[in-house]
């Protein structure tokens, strides 16, 4: 509940309006918006009252299942009947368009991507995976959903690792692959190779190519 209002910023024809209000009743403030966004174009005029996120405008986060996206934005998005903030979400390897994603959100989860000394750490290890007992250990199948699900860079690259390496083993015996263990492959790809290449700012294809020869070495 607001009793004391600090500060609001507003953004109005490309003005920024700074008011410092003291002692400010919540029934004073919320007029003043509600007058504000009524007399204005949706789209054209942004207020945002003083909050602090999780994240921030342009910072780069892992979303759920979709991988690496953008926040373009922070505040109400253009649905009728939704009175919260939300995060704009731009993936940023999918063709898909803006994700609306709830700052106070408990279903999906949402995290910063890692940071560049854990990126190298990370492709130097799958440099040397055909030595890396961790990573060559077999996964039983129950657990693929989870390891996706997880965000982990680590289950993911093992993940990545058995994966291939059933692939090549069935290649030995002139088999194809299950088409199921091929959609878990190519997700766990997307997630681990995604956000290698967002952290190193490097191209999404050329970083795919060359953690797929690290990992798939027979």
């Amino acid at each position: 509940m607001i009793h004391n209002v600090k500060g609001l910023w507003c953004l109005y024809d490309a003005t920024v309006i700074f008011f410092f209000i003291k002692n400010f009743k919540r029934k004073h403030f919320e007029k003043i918006v509600e007058l504000m966004y009524n007399n204005t174009q949706v789209g054209k005029v942004k207020y945002t009252e003083m909050r602090s996120y999780m994240f921030e405008v342009n910072e780069k986060v892992v979303y759920g299942v979709v991988g690496v996206c953008e926040i373009e934005q922070i505040g109400r998005p253009p649905i009728k009947g939704i009175d919260k903030d939300y995060y704009f979400l731009q993936p940023v390897y999918d063709t898909k368009g803006i994700i609306y994603s709830p700052v106070e959100n408990n279903k999906v989860m949402i995290r910063s991507i890692i940071g560049k000394d854990t990126c190298i750490k990370l492709i130097d290890r799958a440099k040397n995976c055909k030595k890396d007992e961790a990573l060559n250990e077999k996964i039983h199948p129950s657990r693929y959903d989870e390891m996706v699900k997880s965000q982990d860079v680590i289950q993911l690259m093992h993940l990545v690792r058995a994966l291939f390496n059933i692939k090549n083993d069935r290649a030995k015996e002139l088999r194809r692959m299950k088409s199921a263990d091929n959609r878990m492959i190519a997700t766990a790809r997307k997630l681990l190779y995604g956000e290698i290449a967002a952290v190193m700012d490097e191209d999404y294809t050329a970083m795919s190519e060359q953690m797929d020869n690290y990992l798939s070495v027979l």
